[in-house]
């Protein structure tokens, strides 16, 4: 998954993947790799951010908690051009130990030459509270 040791991979949901450098979209040195679709004509075409709509993390507001935490160097501190990636997130209502429901969104990928999935946490307010890259096996 990667190609020239990038810091962070975003992988495709679903299909064959194709291998895209966007450093110069977001400003910054990221490999994301993005769905390969088939139109219906039969021709192929490469999913980017920009064609997603309705993406859930698109207006999220940070806590000041996940501010701080992002500014710490280790595992929350991935860019926020990892947003952008919402519509291919996996996405589940849970419970919080405070009995409130949020939304979890998991989105698979790579951060410091680890596997796992970006994992956001957000209340109906579209706050988010948790944010956080989880390695495989962890």
């Amino acid at each position: 998954m990667y190609r020239d040791n990038p810091s962070i991979a975003i992988a495709g949901a679903t299909g064959a993947t194709a291998g895209l450098a966007v450093g110069g979209l977001f400003g910054i040195g990221i490999e994301a790799y993005y769905t390969y679709k088939t139109a219906a004509a039969g021709a192929g075409v490469i999913s980017t951010a920009a064609n997603y709509v309705n993406n859930p993390l698109e207006d999220i507001e940070y806590t000041s908690k996940v501010q701080q935490q992002m500014q710490l160097g280790d595992y929350h501190a991935f860019p926020e051009a990892v947003d952008a990636f919402g519509n291919i997130a996996k996405a589940e209502e849970i419970i919080s130990g405070d009995g409130v429901a949020r939304m979890q969104y998991e989105i698979e990928g790579g951060y410091m030459g680890k596997e796992g999935v970006f994992q956001y946490i957000v209340g109906l307010d579209n706050t988010c509270n948790h944010r956080d890259f989880i390695p495989c096996g962890n």
